[in-house]
């Protein structure tokens, strides 16, 4: 009966290319072994009777008999119906070394290779690896390793074998199991160095059984992981040196390091304060949690610009973190204590002071000269001042048109009599030209460094932002020695660009720029003519 089978097998084998008529139909076949239980587990998918073989890999199922020496190691038949999964118990008379398992029906046949630990031989083996030095340690390993269940023709080991050994021999092998169970660990890290973020979720799902993890549970199902985090996180683990994960205990805590990886993706991925803040104080905040008890942090009283400022430092190690915000909160609070005890602006010596034009006899500041700005209107006083200064000026009609929007190229003009004496008389601005009626005020500005455009063009006749004309104010008074100490984060500091924040936040602590209602600065608006006088009387007048 057995000798039927193994010439059906041989059969089957031989011909089954001539019987795959339908290649979707052909039997499938992977092979997981365990050196703690001894067995295998071989799933797949076939249909109908099929026959399952384990035997050494140089016994072909075409030398199979019942002549002893020719027998396979295991014979199981049974009946598949689309997926099947079997665990099967090597015998105690099985030998260490390469093993092929075949499945054949009538449809075709596949095999995989294992590779059975002999874990009496090994016994002899461990100690010599524990105190062997390196190369003796690779030769112990090399020379045995089919004993030790390690397949030395296997690609990947092959191309991974000196990371593979490297790490092993910093490790410390208590029994053969622990040696097979340890070597199975460090074979399937091996596999993530350097792989495309696919790879890496491809050979984690595969070997999650010997990393100690489960995908869809600490993956998967991982509601803090968003696909960005996710895809993030794919991106560190393949670039982590698992050399350097070795405990004192002689073994690398893999999912340890899958857990330490998650807040790292979720810093790294965080586009804006705000998504940052959230991943310190909520999402991981039980990794996080010590930054928050910094001394300096918890006497911060505007917390959310500590998180702004950590958005420009380098976070990509908990040392970086946790130095970049012991570092920043120490100066927010640092800044705020100087808020509060000097006044708005510097009293020192200006080294290029500020041009301020005087006001003729002829003219008053009190007087109201527009039609169409009341007396009590809240930029009066500030332009009609500027008006007496021959800072700006009406029009011909007799108005001012306070809500009107200014350009770019306007509000440099007003400016440019508060800047230090300048004869430039080029400008590399391509798009200001020499006979333009703002030629000479942009120039004066750009070679001060006060405008800066953007690359070859100034876009004078764009409409200029509030955040801008704030950054103006505030280098010309940089320029002058005078910058303001003052801070003052608005509750639409999200929308301020990274740029600008530093001369809003400290203009607005200064009193120089207020805001409207709801402390919203609105940086993003066009200016308008009655907010630009009363921004540039705040800053040189008041």
């Amino acid at each position: 009966m057995f000798k039927k089978a193994i010439a059906a097998l041989v059969m089957v084998a031989l011909s089954s290319s001539a019987l795959s008529v339908n290649a979707s139909e052909a039997p499938t076949i992977t092979v997981g072994y365990s050196a703690q239980t001894g067995e295998i587990t071989v799933r797949g998918k076939a249909q109908g009777r099929s026959v399952i073989t384990v035997a050494p890999e140089a016994l072909t199922p075409d030398k199979m008999s019942d002549d002893e020496g020719f027998t396979p190691t295991v014979f199981k038949q049974f009946s598949a119906d689309g997926s099947y999964s079997y665990t099967i118990g090597m015998p105690d008379t099985a030998s260490g070394g390469r093993y092929k398992v075949y499945i054949s029906n009538k449809d075709g046949s596949a095999d995989d290779v294992f590779v059975y630990m002999d874990t009496i031989r090994s016994e002899t083996i461990i100690p010599l690896l524990n105190s062997a030095d390196n190369d003796d340690f690779n030769h112990f390993i090399l020379d045995n390793a089919l004993t030790l269940g390690i397949d030395k023709e296997d690609e990947l080991f092959i191309d991974k074998q000196s990371d593979i050994l490297m790490i092993l021999d910093n490790m410390i092998f208590a029994s053969p199991i622990d040696f097979y169970n340890k070597y199975s660990k460090v074979y399937a890290l091996s596999t993530l160095k350097g792989q495309t973020n696919d790879k890496v979720l491809s050979y984690l799902e595969q070997f999650q059984m010997q990393l100690g993890i489960d995908m869809k549970a600490d993956f998967e199902e991982d509601a803090r992981l968003d696909s960005e985090i996710s895809e993030k996180f794919l991106a560190l683990l393949s670039q982590v040196d698992f050399s350097k994960e070795i405990g004192a205990d002689g073994d690398i805590n893999f999912k340890a390091c899958f857990e330490k990886m998650k807040p790292l993706a979720a810093v790294e991925s965080a586009t804006n304060w705000v998504t940052l803040k959230e991943v310190i104080i909520s999402s991981f905040s039980d990794v996080f949690s010590d930054l928050l008890k910094d001394e300096y942090y918890v006497l911060v009283k505007d917390k959310d610009n500590v998180f702004e400022r950590l958005m420009k430092e380098r976070l990509d190690t908990y040392e970086n973190i946790s130095s970049s915000f012991s570092s920043v909160s120490k100066y927010v609070y640092e800044l705020e204590k100087r808020s509060e005890n000097k006044p708005s602006s510097s009293s020192g010596s200006s080294s290029r002071p500020v041009s301020v034009p005087l006001a003729t006899e002829s003219q008053s500041a009190n007087k109201n000269v527009f039609t169409d700005l009341a007396s009590d209107h809240w930029s009066a006083a500030a332009v009609n001042t500027l008006v007496s200064r021959n800072v700006i000026i009406g029009y011909e009609d007799g108005s001012f048109k306070p809500s009107q929007k200014i350009t770019r190229a306007e509000f440099v003009k007003m400016i440019s009599g508060f800047l230090a004496d300048d004869d430039c008389m080029s400008c590399n601005f391509e798009d200001v030209a020499q006979d333009a009626w703002y030629f000479k005020a942009v120039c004066k500005a750009s070679s001060q460094s006060i405008v800066n455009g953007d690359g070859d063009r100034f876009y004078p006749e764009v409409l200029i932002k509030r955040e801008d004309a704030a950054l103006i104010i505030y280098r010309i008074l940089s320029a002058c020695d005078k910058a303001p100490y003052g801070y003052k984060p608005f509750a639409d500091r999200k929308d301020i660009s990274d740029y600008a924040k530093d001369a809003v936040y400290a203009l607005g602590g200064a009193g120089i720029v207020s805001g409207s209602g709801n402390d919203m600065f609105l940086p993003l608006n066009p200016i308008t003519r009655a907010e630009a006088a009363q921004l540039i009387y705040n800053a040189f007048v008041r």
